[in-house]
């Protein structure tokens, strides 16, 4: 371990005040033609290599008109989301965008002007014109490693050939090709883990760190879908090693000094600080799980690559900063209703918004709330699993709610006909109204669970799951520390 700690720094949340501030990315758009029954909210999402994503729905006025700012640290792409279409643009901090939407041609890619314009007009079209040719399947999961391999190499080669072909009968920038290309190299990355996932560690982790990915070229930055794919290397990787400081040593040893290096350090502290702030939360004496971790957080803060970032303490600034907790839904109305199963069919409840539903239903009650899709195979797990907690504690003072999202209405008849009377079911139909609700919550994804207070707060952004042990032990301890 003398090496590690040789690599310790001072930590980085003392830093924060003098370290710079990333510069806003400014999107402002107009959606043209639009008609009564358009949607009225449009939500880019930033790919935060830290959380994942998070959703910044913005509101479109009447003139058909929105802003919206996300905080980037440096340049990569992201998505727009509008009308059930997802348009990738790309950008850098500082920059203003500004696009036009056709609410009569959806598939057509956004018109951009402003910074990045030439580029993104480029860019836009040839990712939806080549959208299939950037995301193709694996032929089979049961094959020995290296012919998988081979197959690996043989889909990145020949959607980079593909890639070539459109960018010179198109007039493609070198820069926008490279672009696509490292677009191309992380869907495909995304798809190795059906594979991965079925065959031993050791071999799993030699996929991830394959040349093909050249994991330690900062240019992987530009592509958003690369921090997927190094979080999904560093959860093969700890379940590997089992402990933190087995882990860090991993990375060191396989991975030579860079900006991802840096990343994958920084990945674990956050790991660790959020493992230790559940278990300080669960644990009236504020003791955590007992492992020695401290400089485990101090040593994988480092450079953070000087190349990315400008300061140390930027990457911890703006992608390690813990979901904020803040009064659910206060200031948010839906458009639509929520609705609920009555005499097995769908109906809409008197509540336009989670808030007022939870407050009027349930007072002086401790709330578990299940945010979740009926199309999203890990929510539809936990959801089996949820009758059981909710019979556990049928004489206690909490209630289990579940909220489905951008889901389908019949599938969620189907699956919420049964359950115990202690466990609620709603659904939110309006596509508008579920955009609110994921940015309100700060939503990354699906499921996504709270702990809701009696006075309508959210007293946890991130309790154990349906489907995991601890959640008989969490619920019972916030039971009686009421």
């Amino acid at each position: 371990m003398a090496a590690i700690v040789a690599l310790a720094v001072c930590n980085p949340l003392a830093m924060l005040a003098n370290a710079p501030q990333t510069k806003s990315v400014v999107i402002c758009g107009h959606v043209e033609n639009l008609t009564a029954d358009s949607p009225g909210i449009i939500t880019p999402i930033d790919c935060n290599p830290g959380r994942s994503l998070k959703r910044h729905a913005t509101r479109i006025d009447s003139l058909g008109n929105f802003r919206a700012e996300l905080q980037l640290p440096f340049a990569h792409n992201f998505t727009i989301y509008y009308a059930g279409k997802f348009y990738c643009t790309y950008a850098a901090p500082g920059d203003s965008l500004y696009l036009t939407i056709d609410a009569r041609n959806l598939k057509a890619a956004p018109v951009h002007s402003g910074d990045k314009a030439d580029f993104n007009n480029q860019f836009g079209p040839a990712y939806r014109a080549l959208s299939r040719s950037l995301n193709p399947t694996f032929s089979s999961t049961d094959v020995p490693l290296e012919k998988f391999r081979d197959e690996l190499h043989s889909m990145v080669k020949t959607a980079n050939s593909t890639i070539s072909a459109y960018a010179d009968s198109a007039g493609i920038e070198a820069d926008v090709k490279d672009m696509l290309e490292r677009t191309a190299l992380f869907q495909i990355a995304n798809g190795i883990l059906s594979y991965t996932s079925k065959i031993p560690s050791e071999d799993a982790l030699s996929i991830f760190r394959d040349s093909v990915f050249d994991m330690s070229n900062p240019a992987n930055c530009r592509e958003m879908l690369f921090f997927t794919h190094l979080s999904n290397y560093l959860s093969k990787l700890s379940r590997h090693e089992l402990t933190p400081d087995k882990t860090v040593e991993a990375i060191l040893r396989h991975h030579p000094k860079s900006p991802m290096r840096d990343l994958l350090l920084t990945f674990v502290a956050d790991r660790i600080r959020e493992n230790n702030l559940a278990a300080s939360s669960q644990n009236s004496s504020n003791e955590t799980s007992g492992n020695d971790t401290d400089g485990i957080v101090e040593l994988a803060m480092p450079e953070i690559g000087r190349e990315l970032f400008a300061d140390p303490a930027r990457h911890t600034a703006i992608y390690g900063e813990s979901v904020i907790d803040t009064p659910l839904l206060s200031a948010v109305t839906l458009p639509g209703n929520i609705h609920e199963l009555r005499d097995g069919k769908p109906s809409p409840t008197d509540h336009t918004d989670i808030a007022s539903l939870i407050k009027n239903r349930y007072p002086g009650k401790l709330v578990y709330l299940d945010l979740w899709a009926t199309w999203c195979g890990p929510c539809r797990a936990a959801h089996e699993s949820m009758p059981e907690v909710a019979k556990f504690f049928a004489d206690d003072n909490v209630i289990f709610v579940s909220i489905a999202l951008k889901s389908d209405l019949k599938a969620w008849t189907r699956m919420t006909a049964d359950s115990p009377a202690n466990c609620h079911h709603y659904i939110v139909t309006d596509d508008d109204a579920c955009e609110l609700i994921m940015t309100t919550m700060t939503m990354t994804g699906f499921p996504s669970y709270r702990l809701i207070s009696p006075d309508g707060s959210i007293a946890d952004s991130n309790p154990p799951r349906p489907g995991n042990s601890a959640i008989f032990e969490y619920i019972r301890k916030r039971l009686q520390d009421r």
